[in-house]
């Protein structure tokens, strides 16, 4: 968990349903961490070429007329996966935005800064290492998606992962399709909800939903079925707990790893 929060991307969706197969993803946030600090959030507000339900929209507050005119996912699905997985395996040098209330919006603006750390890195072979070896564990490196980040993460990383193969924009093993730099995109993947489950006793949150664990740390940033609000907040649970698992606050048990480690 320390090193997610060193170097990850934290990611939130909004859709039309539960079920990847079947809803759209209908707002996306990505909030990407170097050093501890966020360096950049990006969101994108889409139309998800299907009717947004009544549920969804008192949910959420995204109405079907506030997305007509929206991007679909496949019109950005270039800009998102540059944000989740960055080509060159570093991230563009952003500045920390807060997040903004308009509806919308499709995108935010990003501006200049100077990050800090180093995207994780694959685990070193224990055969003797050569100048070769380290330059190929410098590209495998370089070029690993950064730990992605959300609260129950599989969720968000199905749908993304499904809107890719609708799109034709993944290898799917049932079909044969053309390759992107990011595909197959399989970064490694840390729940904030797993986490939570433990680190914080159960009767100090109830149920360990986003807005339960973000009160239990009094965040700054209160999560509202909003993409990027919930990224902001997702980061500060992140914070608290990673403060709770070096020793900072009370109740330190141990945690569980990003699975695809």
């Amino acid at each position: 968990m320390v090193q997610a929060l060193d170097s990850c991307v934290i990611v939130d969706v909004e859709t039309t349903g539960l079920e990847p197969k079947d809803h759209r993803i209908i707002e996306v946030a990505v909030l990407v961490v170097e050093g501890g600090q966020p360096i950049s959030t990006r969101r994108w507000l889409l139309n998800p070429e299907v009717h947004i339900s009544e549920f969804i929209t008192d949910l959420t507050g995204i109405t079907n007329a506030h997305v007509a005119d929206c991007p679909t996912f496949s019109d950005v699905a270039t800009e998102i996966m540059e944000t989740l997985a960055p080509r060159g395996g570093a991230h563009t040098e952003v500045a920390a935005m807060a997040p903004v209330d308009d509806v919308g919006a499709q995108s935010l603006t990003e501006r200049t800064a100077t990050p800090t750390g180093e995207q994780p890195g694959t685990k070193r072979s224990e055969q003797p290492r050569t100048r070769e070896s380290e330059k190929s564990n410098a590209r495998t490196s370089a070029s690993r998606p950064p730990i992605l980040v959300g609260h129950n993460v599989a969720f968000d990383y199905s749908f993304l992962q499904h809107e890719l193969i609708r799109h034709h924009l993944a290898v799917d093993a049932d079909t044969a399709l053309p390759a992107a730099w990011w595909s197959p995109y399989t970064p490694p993947l840390l729940c904030t909800a797993e986490l939570s489950r433990a680190l914080i006793p159960r009767q100090a949150v109830g149920r360990y939903r986003l807005d339960n664990v973000a009160a239990y740390f009094s965040t700054p940033h209160r999560p509202r079925h909003r993409a990027e609000v919930d990224v902001w907040a997702t980061f500060d649970v992140l914070r608290g707990l990673s403060d709770i698992a070096t020793g900072k606050t009370e109740h330190a048990p141990k945690m569980p790893a990003p699975r695809g480690e």
